[in-house]
């Protein structure tokens, strides 16, 4: 027989099996017919011995070997295993080569009684019994793991006199998951099934069609040469893979999920890629036909480049921002002009200037003493820390200049002239005004019609006029105030500084005064006071020391809070005799009025809040007359009722007059008492009462006596 396949490597328990079969099948060769119609063992002569004897005659059968016609058989006998021992010797009337164990369910350690090297043993079970055959004792199973001995499956040993031990050889039916298949997995029912963990012993498993699991659909398979492997589910279950107990990633009909752990691409490239995206909706990197595209949905989100902790550029929705950085560009050949509304910014590389170059095709060179900038500003130029300076000395034919002038005649500018003396000098319509030298400021104009501006002979403050000879008049779009030493004279007015903000003061008495067209109808702000400077509008809010206080001009004004900018009509009108509380003039819902105690733990006789009605006595003390008072009451029955009391002063003693508290229940209603009783539920007076009963509910209300 030829086979194009890899031939199976024979191992040592193999031979020996081979072995065995071989003496077995020669035994059975050289049995003779007997003299007797009784088989057995019984008949077996023991002649052929190693001494020489010689074979007697008649139908013996030779232990030397020969042929036999007709079967063997074995007489079985039934064993019963004691403390997972089974005797099978002469004295025991249990030999045999065909052994039932009469057991249900034990562990089979060791086997007595063994007569013969290669002395043959063949052990069935029963039904409903698991005989397990450990690999231990003094028997040794074909593949080291322990054996089950399933209902009627059967197990072939064989005795090993050099080691003293029983030596399984041979299965057959159904073992249990104990000692499961055996090496040569000859005892596996079809289709075949292994009922036990298979230990390859650094062998292949080869000829594989596909390894298919029966849980999820699973199933490896070779498609073909172009598809390799295939790993396939019909669920929507993951490949999860899990080295060293950790779950690092999913693979589903989604994509490939990351559990834990990094990619590690050790210096290998990530080709194929459509789209990254990120954890945050919208921002994404993205390949197109047209290029990469960073994208972010927020526009208060950045493109942050940090190099060395640094945070080197910071690009946001419309600007981009370099810290501690510069921009290194190469100097080239001036470009060609760009596309309309486009403007290219380069390093020309024959002036070696850094130049700007418009649609139009005309470069500016943003660094020529001779040209400038051209063109419109839409933004502050912010220098920071930078300077604007010319890198060359004045002289008569080339000035620094920044020109002020929409004429473009060029006749108003700051310069400097003086190739030797540090001046400024201001020029308008041609003439020099003003000069600005190290001992001070030169004016060639006046300042106003009659005035100067008076410097300080030191180096100590310096004034804008003094109080001798003051500014009548200053015009200006802003006022800056350095901040100095905040000191203020206190009996002047004056604006001071310091690190706290800005002083203005004056004199006791005074007013700092803000007006409107001229006219006092703006605020005036005098100590402890704010006030409306308008007449007929002068209300103030002044403060003492015990309160705060809004005063209206008039006692027939009001005092109006209005909540909310759109209301056409006052929240609350406080006027000189009554204070009047509304809703808006739409609104058709009740107005409530409500007094709030915040103590977050109630208790009983808690008192919420009091009305009361006050008016100086004969003393001339404000003094209570009446009042409406509201408490709580029983907290414990966890309901809290209320109480509501109406109080007057009767012989200078504050007392209650009328009682009226909360019931037992919604549906009783409340409780209520006069002059000082207890509250009592509403009181029954059936049809055809007696004046006893009408007395005794008008007492329980406290109406009677």
């Amino acid at each position: 027989m030829s086979s194009s396949g890899i031939k199976k490597l024979r191992t040592s328990q193999d031979r020996v099996t081979d072995v065995l079969r071989e003496q077995e099948q020669d035994f059975i060769q050289n049995l003779k017919p007997g003299g007797s119609e009784k088989g057995g063992f019984g008949l077996v002569g023991l002649g052929g011995t190693s001494s020489g004897s010689p074979i007697p005659a008649g139908n013996y059968l030779n232990t030397a070997g020969g042929t036999m016609i007709g079967p063997v058989a074995y007489y079985p006998t039934t064993v019963s295993i004691t403390s997972n021992v089974m005797d099978i010797s002469l004295s025991s009337d249990k030999s045999s080569t065909y052994v039932i164990l009469d057991s249900v369910t034990t562990d089979l350690i060791t086997i007595t009684g063994a007569q013969f090297s290669g002395q043959d043993l063949i052990l069935q079970g029963k039904t409903g019994s698991t005989i397990t055959v450990k690999n231990s004792g003094n028997i040794v199973t074909s593949d080291g793991a322990d054996y089950d001995i399933v209902g009627l499956a059967l197990v072939r040993l064989i005795y090993d006199e050099a080691s003293t031990k029983w030596r399984i050889y041979s299965t057959v039916g159904s073992g249990g998951a104990g000692g499961g298949a055996n090496t040569a997995l000859s005892n596996l029912t079809s289709p075949t099934s292994v009922n036990q963990s298979l230990v390859m012993n650094d062998n292949d498993i080869t000829g594989l069609n596909a390894i298919a699991w029966t849980d999820i659909g699973g199933q490896i398979s070779v498609a073909d040469a172009a598809a390799g492997f295939n790993f396939v589910t019909t669920s929507n279950r993951p490949f999860r893979f899990t080295p060293n107990g950790t779950n690092i990633v999913d693979i589903t009909d989604a994509g490939i999920s990351m559990i834990a752990g990094d990619i590690d691409l050790n210096n290998l490239n990530v080709i194929g890629v459509n789209s990254l995206m990120f954890n945050t909706t919208g921002q994404m990197i993205t390949d197109n036909a047209n290029g990469i595209r960073f994208s972010m949905t927020d526009a208060t989100d950045t493109f942050d480049f940090t190099i060395d902790s640094n945070l080197n550029l910071s690009i946001q929705k419309y600007f981009v921002d370099f810290n501690n950085s510069r921009i290194q560009m190469t100097e080239e050949i001036a470009p060609s002009a760009p596309a309309s509304t486009k403007n290219y910014v380069y390093v020309d590389s024959t002036s070696h200037h850094l130049t700007i170059k418009h649609a139009t095709g005309s470069p500016v060179d943003l660094e020529s003493g001779s040209g400038g900038w051209v063109g419109t500003a839409t933004s502050d130029l912010d220098m920071a820390a930078f300077e604007i300076k010319s890198t060359t000395a004045p002289t008569s034919t080339n000035w620094f200049r920044i020109l002020f002038d929409a004429h473009d005649d060029s006749d108003t500018y700051i310069s400097n002239t003086d190739a030797t003396v540090d001046k400024i000098n201001i020029f308008s319509g041609g003439n020099n005004v003003m000069s600005l030298v190290p001992t001070g400021i030169s004016f060639f104009k006046d300042i106003t019609t009659d005035g100067d501006i008076m410097p300080s002979s030191t180096l100590a403050d310096k004034y804008v006029g003094t109080e001798a000879v003051p500014w009548s008049i200053m015009s200006s779009d802003k006022y800056f105030i350095g901040t100095g030493n905040g000191t203020v004279t206190s009996n002047k007015n004056n604006i001071v500084a310091d690190a706290t903000g800005i002083k203005y003061n004056v004199p006791t008495g005074d007013y700092h005064r803000f007006m409107i067209n001229g006219q006092e109808e703006g605020i005036n702000i005098g100590e402890d006071e704010i006030e409306f400077g308008q007449s007929g509008r002068q209300h103030k809010i002044t403060v003492n020391g015990t309160a705060i206080q809004v005063i209206s001009e008039n006692q027939t004004d009001s005092v109006e809070l209005i909540t909310g900018s759109s209301r056409t009509n006052p929240t609350l009108d406080v006027n000189n005799e009554t204070a009047t509380f509304k809703t808006q003039t739409d609104e058709t819902q009740n107005y409530k009025l409500q007094i709030t105690q915040n103590h977050n733990t109630p208790s009983n006789t808690r008192t919420i809040g009091d009305i009361e009605f006050l008016a100086e006595n004969t003393s001339s003390v404000d003094t209570v007359y009446g009042i409406i008072s509201s408490s709580s009451q029983n907290v414990t029955n966890g309901t809290e009722d209320g109480l509501l009391q109406l109080g007057v002063v009767s012989a200078g003693t504050l007392v209650s007059a009328i009682d009226i508290e909360g019931g037992t229940s919604a549906s009783t209603g409340a409780k209520i008492a006069f002059f000082g009783s207890s509250p009592v539920l509403r009181q029954t007076i059936p049809s055809g009462a007696t004046l006893s009963q009408v007395v005794t509910a008008l007492r329980n209300l406290g109406l009677g006596a």
